[in-house]
């Protein structure tokens, strides 16, 4: 009886000893560096590495994937124009996913040149309302200033005419008593 404890690594193979026991049962023998227990981390979403990787093939067996924009293209919207805005020459790079990260790049600016665009709306109109404000006090100010002075000219009117008034020998003697303070007249009572 075998006891084999299986590992199973998200994002890796299935491995199988298939090979070393057939080679086995046919009477070859497994070299000792694989017949001896290994100890190895994977780290799960990683390509494993192999020797095979660094003999190493200079040719890729799979290139990667181009998009090519045709009619289909132009017809998007706006979201394709500030790309072409933006990258007036051919890129460097033509994958899908460098297709999709210059998209994910106009977006981004996209948004924030109006976040940027409305917060400056929004403080330009902030100021608006605040200098109305402010010229509506002025106002405010200016006719409280006019009034304040009409009424200091009315009561300069009004003293003059009782000066004239009291100082006129056709009347007969007005007498206008004068109040006294509090203070004096307490004084004078005692």
């Amino acid at each position: 009886m075998e006891s084999e404890i299986k590992t199973v690594v998200d994002g890796e193979a299935s491995e199988s000893d298939e090979e070393e026991e057939e080679e086995v049962e046919k009477g070859g023998s497994v070299p000792a560096t694989e017949q001896t227990p290994t100890n190895a981390v994977s780290v799960s979403g990683e390509a494993p590495e192999s020797d095979e990787e660094e003999e190493g093939e200079e040719t890729n067996p799979i290139p990667p994937l181009r998009v090519e924009s045709g009619p289909k293209d132009d017809l998007e919207g706006s979201e394709s124009k500030p790309a072409h805005r933006l990258y007036s020459s051919k890129p460097k790079f033509d994958s899908l996913l460098h297709k999709k990260l210059r998209e994910k790049n106009v977006t981004l600016r996209r948004h924030l040149v109006d976040s940027i665009h409305q917060m400056y709306l929004t403080s330009a109109k902030d100021l608006h309302n605040t200098s109305l404000q402010l010229h509506k006090s002025k106002a405010m100010f200016a006719d409280l200033s006019h009034n304040m002075k009409n009424l200091t000219n009315d009561l300069f009117y009004l003293e003059d005419k009782v000066d004239i008034i009291t100082s006129c020998q056709i009347l007969p003697e007005v007498n206008i008593p004068v109040e006294r303070s509090t203070a004096s007249t307490a004084s004078s009572s005692s």
